[in-house]
Protein backbone atom coordinates (compact mmCIF):
# COMPACT_ATOMS: atom_id res chain seq x y z
CA UNK A 1 0.00 0.00 0.00
CA UNK A 2 2.86 2.58 0.91
CA UNK A 3 4.54 1.65 -2.00
CA UNK A 4 1.68 2.00 -4.35
CA UNK A 5 1.60 5.71 -2.38
CA UNK A 6 5.03 6.31 -3.01
CA UNK A 7 5.17 5.89 -6.74
CA UNK A 8 1.64 8.24 -6.77
CA UNK A 9 3.55 10.98 -5.43
CA UNK A 10 6.55 10.68 -7.43
CA UNK A 11 3.96 10.55 -10.78
CA UNK A 12 2.56 13.69 -9.27
CA UNK A 13 5.60 15.48 -9.23
CA UNK A 14 7.15 14.29 -12.25
CA UNK A 15 4.51 16.24 -13.87
CA UNK A 16 5.10 19.43 -11.59
CA UNK A 17 8.46 19.86 -12.03
CA UNK A 18 9.33 18.04 -15.88
CA UNK A 19 7.78 19.01 -19.25
CA UNK A 20 5.07 16.67 -21.02
CA UNK A 21 6.26 15.10 -24.00
CA UNK A 22 3.75 13.73 -26.29
CA UNK A 23 4.73 12.44 -29.57
CA UNK A 24 8.19 13.49 -29.21
CA UNK A 25 6.85 17.04 -29.19
CA UNK A 26 7.12 19.05 -26.15
CA UNK A 27 4.73 20.58 -24.80
CA UNK A 28 5.14 23.32 -21.65
CA UNK A 29 3.23 24.03 -19.16
CA UNK A 30 1.23 27.08 -17.98
CA UNK A 31 3.11 29.61 -16.60
CA UNK A 32 1.56 29.46 -13.08
CA UNK A 33 2.34 25.39 -12.85
CA UNK A 34 6.20 27.02 -14.09
CA UNK A 35 6.52 29.26 -11.67
CA UNK A 36 5.33 26.58 -9.05
CA UNK A 37 8.18 24.21 -10.85
CA UNK A 38 10.40 26.70 -10.31
CA UNK A 39 10.16 27.20 -7.01
CA UNK A 40 11.51 24.21 -6.04
CA UNK A 41 13.57 23.33 -8.69
CA UNK A 42 17.53 23.05 -7.87
CA UNK A 43 20.00 23.31 -9.75
CA UNK A 44 22.99 21.26 -10.18
CA UNK A 45 25.06 24.50 -9.12
CA UNK A 46 23.48 25.07 -5.95
CA UNK A 47 23.61 21.27 -5.05
CA UNK A 48 27.42 20.93 -5.47
CA UNK A 49 27.91 23.82 -3.13
CA UNK A 50 25.60 22.01 -0.59
CA UNK A 51 26.59 19.75 2.37
CA UNK A 52 24.29 17.08 2.14
CA UNK A 53 21.85 17.02 4.96
CA UNK A 54 22.31 20.30 5.54
CA UNK A 55 19.46 23.19 6.34
CA UNK A 56 19.74 26.65 4.98
CA UNK A 57 16.64 28.42 6.82
CA UNK A 58 15.23 28.14 10.19
CA UNK A 59 12.00 27.31 8.93
CA UNK A 60 13.08 24.16 7.27
CA UNK A 61 14.47 23.06 10.70
CA UNK A 62 10.92 23.83 12.37
CA UNK A 63 8.95 21.90 9.33
CA UNK A 64 11.14 19.21 9.64
CA UNK A 65 10.84 19.04 13.63
CA UNK A 66 7.38 18.88 12.91
CA UNK A 67 6.84 16.41 10.43
CA UNK A 68 8.96 14.21 12.60
CA UNK A 69 7.53 15.09 15.81
CA UNK A 70 4.55 12.57 15.96
CA UNK A 71 7.76 9.26 14.58
CA UNK A 72 9.27 10.28 17.50
CA UNK A 73 6.82 10.30 19.87
CA UNK A 74 5.96 7.02 18.35
CA UNK A 75 9.97 6.04 18.83
CA UNK A 76 10.20 7.41 22.35
CA UNK A 77 7.24 5.45 23.69
CA UNK A 78 8.08 2.04 21.89
CA UNK A 79 11.15 2.23 23.54
CA UNK A 80 9.88 3.20 27.07
CA UNK A 81 7.12 0.40 26.20
CA UNK A 82 10.43 -2.11 25.79
CA UNK A 83 11.69 -0.81 28.93
CA UNK A 84 8.46 -1.32 30.98
CA UNK A 85 7.62 -4.88 29.63
CA UNK A 86 11.59 -5.64 30.44
CA UNK A 87 11.03 -4.44 34.40
CA UNK A 88 7.61 -6.20 34.29
CA UNK A 89 9.82 -9.51 32.98
CA UNK A 90 12.01 -8.91 36.05
CA UNK A 91 9.22 -8.11 38.50
CA UNK A 92 7.50 -11.67 37.46
CA UNK A 93 10.54 -13.88 37.61
CA UNK A 94 11.97 -12.17 41.28
CA UNK A 95 7.54 -12.32 42.27
CA UNK A 96 8.16 -15.93 41.44
CA UNK A 97 11.46 -16.53 42.75
CA UNK A 98 10.11 -14.94 46.43
CA UNK A 99 6.56 -17.38 46.15
CA UNK A 100 8.92 -20.10 45.84
CA UNK A 101 11.09 -18.68 48.89
CA UNK A 102 8.09 -18.36 50.59
CA UNK A 103 6.46 -22.15 49.74
CA UNK A 104 10.12 -22.95 51.00
CA UNK A 105 10.19 -21.59 54.10
CA UNK A 106 6.64 -22.65 54.94
CA UNK A 107 7.49 -25.66 55.09
CA UNK A 108 10.11 -25.39 56.71
CA UNK A 109 8.25 -23.68 59.55
CA UNK A 110 6.07 -26.70 59.93
CA UNK A 111 8.44 -28.60 59.53
CA UNK A 112 9.82 -27.24 62.51
CA UNK A 113 6.44 -27.16 64.24
CA UNK A 114 5.69 -30.75 64.22
CA UNK A 115 9.72 -31.26 65.36
CA UNK A 116 8.65 -29.27 68.20
CA UNK A 117 5.19 -30.15 69.18
CA UNK A 118 6.39 -34.13 68.73
CA UNK A 119 9.74 -32.65 71.00
CA UNK A 120 7.29 -30.97 73.62
CA UNK A 121 4.85 -34.17 73.82
CA UNK A 122 7.86 -36.52 74.66
CA UNK A 123 9.21 -34.18 77.11
CA UNK A 124 6.05 -33.74 78.62
CA UNK A 125 5.84 -37.60 79.08
CA UNK A 126 8.97 -37.74 80.47
CA UNK A 127 8.16 -35.23 83.02
CA UNK A 128 5.15 -37.15 83.79
CA UNK A 129 6.86 -40.25 84.44
CA UNK A 130 9.09 -38.49 87.08
CA UNK A 131 8.94 -37.76 90.72
CA UNK A 132 7.65 -34.01 91.66
CA UNK A 133 11.03 -33.10 93.32
CA UNK A 134 13.38 -34.49 90.40
CA UNK A 135 11.20 -32.97 88.04
CA UNK A 136 11.15 -29.34 89.72
CA UNK A 137 15.24 -29.47 89.89
CA UNK A 138 15.46 -30.66 85.81
CA UNK A 139 12.94 -27.69 85.32
CA UNK A 140 14.52 -25.24 87.29
CA UNK A 141 17.82 -25.74 84.81
CA UNK A 142 14.99 -25.10 82.00
CA UNK A 143 14.70 -21.63 82.37
CA UNK A 144 10.97 -19.81 83.20
CA UNK A 145 8.74 -19.73 79.91
CA UNK A 146 9.89 -23.89 78.82
CA UNK A 147 9.20 -24.85 82.69
CA UNK A 148 5.76 -22.96 82.18
CA UNK A 149 5.17 -24.35 79.09
CA UNK A 150 5.51 -28.02 80.09
CA UNK A 151 3.32 -27.27 83.35
CA UNK A 152 0.77 -26.20 81.54
CA UNK A 153 0.34 -29.30 79.57
CA UNK A 154 0.53 -31.62 82.71
CA UNK A 155 -2.21 -32.36 84.72
CA UNK A 156 -3.34 -30.45 87.76
CA UNK A 157 -1.98 -32.40 90.68
CA UNK A 158 0.95 -33.09 89.01
CA UNK A 159 1.99 -29.94 88.21
CA UNK A 160 1.11 -28.50 91.98
CA UNK A 161 3.39 -30.82 93.30
CA UNK A 162 6.34 -29.99 91.07
CA UNK A 163 5.42 -26.06 91.75
CA UNK A 164 5.46 -27.17 95.09
CA UNK A 165 8.71 -29.00 95.35
CA UNK A 166 10.75 -25.68 93.11
CA UNK A 167 12.35 -22.64 95.16
CA UNK A 168 9.20 -19.63 96.11
CA UNK A 169 10.85 -17.27 93.78
CA UNK A 170 11.35 -19.70 90.41
CA UNK A 171 7.59 -21.49 91.18
CA UNK A 172 6.44 -17.24 91.43
CA UNK A 173 8.37 -16.79 87.77
CA UNK A 174 6.72 -19.85 86.24
CA UNK A 175 2.99 -18.97 87.70
CA UNK A 176 3.57 -15.11 86.09
CA UNK A 177 4.49 -16.57 83.12
CA UNK A 178 1.60 -18.99 82.93
CA UNK A 179 -1.17 -16.51 83.48
CA UNK A 180 0.17 -14.01 81.19
CA UNK A 181 0.13 -16.47 78.85
CA UNK A 182 -3.44 -17.44 79.64
CA UNK A 183 -4.67 -13.84 80.08
CA UNK A 184 -2.90 -13.56 76.37
CA UNK A 185 -4.97 -16.38 74.88
CA UNK A 186 -8.02 -15.23 76.66
CA UNK A 187 -7.82 -11.47 75.07
CA UNK A 188 -7.18 -13.28 71.24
Amino acid sequence: MKAIQIIGAILVLSTLLLPVRLHSQTVELDPAETSFREDFMILDTELDSMKTGSVRKREEIFKYCLNISDRAKEARYLVIKNRLQMIEGDVDRKLGEMEARIKELKTWTERREQFLNRANETLVGIFRTMRADAAALQMTELGPATAASIISKLEPKLSSAILAEMEPNYAAKITMVLTSAMATNGKS
